[in-house]
């Protein structure tokens, strides 16, 4: 008997160890679930995320789609508004010329009006032309000496009034080019 003891209590301990073991498992099995439904929801949470982010990358292709074709558009538009600058800067800076033509206009008959005045001036200043070479070259070298500088500031009135003239229809044509465009 007392072999059947010891097996009582080799069987009690036995008992007791299945219960310990069948409490953890228990426990164990009760862990596993709980991480199975947080890998469930963790794996719902992923596929959302992934979702979102096809999503919102079919939005970045479609911007990406719509900046090139404003892109192309702006670029298509930009040789007219460089034309468009072009072309009001030539036209300024024909307009500025053309002030400066008019005023070297007045010049010119400024000029003009001191060397009509400078030739009645002298005539009447002056002795008559006399008949003799040597006196009639004196006096005609005086006069001349007395409308010279009527003369040169006509002259290079006119000489500038040229060069704005051929600047003036080089602009204009430039303009119209740039305008054309």
């Amino acid at each position: 008997s007392e072999q059947a003891d010891e097996k009582l209590e080799e069987i009690e301990r036995s008992r007791e160890q299945t219960i310990v073991s069948a409490s953890e498992a228990k426990t164990r099995e009760d862990e596993i679930t709980e991480l199975a439904d947080e890998a469930g929801k963790l794996r719902a949470d992923i596929d959302a995320r992934i979702q979102a982010s096809q999503e919102a990358q079919q939005q970045l292709q479609a911007l990406t789609g719509q900046a090139a074709e404003i892109r192309k558009e702006l670029e298509s538009l930009l040789p007219g508004a460089t034309a468009a600058g072009l072309a009001a800067a030539y036209k300024k800076t024909k307009d500025e010329i053309s002030d400066r033509m008019d005023t070297l206009f007045t010049k010119f008959w400024l000029g003009l009006g001191a060397l009509i005045g400078t030739l009645v001036l002298g005539h009447v200043l002056l002795p008559p032309l006399p008949t003799e070479l040597g006196p009639l070259m004196l006096q005609v070298l005086s006069r001349a000496m007395l409308a010279s500088p009527a003369v040169w500031f006509t002259w290079v009135v006119v000489r500038q009034y040229t060069y704005l003239s051929r600047l003036h229809t080089d602009y204009g044509f430039k303009e119209a080019v740039a305008t054309s465009f």
